[in-house]
């Protein structure tokens, strides 16, 4: 992996992690409205999604 990889890699992975602690906190929060959750879970699901994705992404990439 090039240094340009490793860096947008670590980056995707932080995101990825930090999204995934924002949708355990939500899924253990009581105090939101059930339908903010459902929302805001979906939107954290499709970021988590796309991070995921993109770590694919640089990983099977070239990028020189």
């Amino acid at each position: 992996m090039t240094p340009d990889q490793s860096n947008l890699y670590n980056k995707f992975h932080i995101i990825s992690i930090g999204l995934r602690r924002i949708d355990k906190l939500i899924s253990h929060n009581k105090f939101l409205g059930c339908c903010s959750i459902n929302k805001t879970k979906e939107i954290v699901e499709r970021l988590i999604k796309e991070s995921d994705e993109g770590m694919k992404y640089i990983k099977e990439t070239n990028l020189e």
